[in-house]
């Protein structure tokens, strides 16, 4: 079994952010070793979320749990709940923590879901596709404007 090399992390305040897909036996090591300190999970429980967090758990990564069923838009009535947790994960990674954000491969929900903490964190000042870019380039390449659309509204940032 090889390691995977760790993700790249961008600085957000005194934290960072990684994003990328579901951790794994491979991954894992490339985490610890960057620092990780906390991770969003974008996976439903049908999908394996709780064996996830039992292995952030013993790793001693703090667990954040954001289900989305799949890689189009939630729903309007979600937004406000889910602005309120990207809020907190901000002033989180603000205060120094390193959070991984992920979902099945690390494509749709993850850019979906990156696209508006970025824009919570930074404003619509920001080069939204060259910071998730930076990130990881495949992520930048499934980000759908739809998807940017839904980041820009939950952000409450028009477009």
């Amino acid at each position: 079994m090889y390691a995977r090399p760790p993700p790249p992390w961008i600085a957000l305040g005194g934290g960072a952010l990684a994003i990328g897909g579901r951790p794994g036996k491979r991954s894992y090591p490339g985490l610890e070793q960057t620092g990780c300190t906390d991770v969003l999970c974008l996976l439903s429980d049908e999908e394996g979320a709780p064996s996830l967090r039992e292995q952030a758990d013993a790793r001693g990564f703090t667990w954040h749990h954001l289900p989305l069923r799949r890689g189009d838009p939630p729903a309007r009535e979600r937004d406000e709940a889910i602005r309120a947790q990207l809020s907190a994960l901000v002033e989180l990674v603000r205060g120094g923590a390193r959070l991984y954000i992920h979902c099945a491969a690390g494509l749709h929900r993850t850019g979906m879901i990156t696209a508006a903490l970025l824009l919570l964190a930074d404003g619509a000042k920001i080069d939204l596709e060259a910071r998730i870019r930076a990130l990881r380039p495949e992520t930048a390449d499934a980000l759908r404007a739809d998807r940017v659309a839904w980041a820009y509204r939950v952000a409450q940032l028009g477009r």
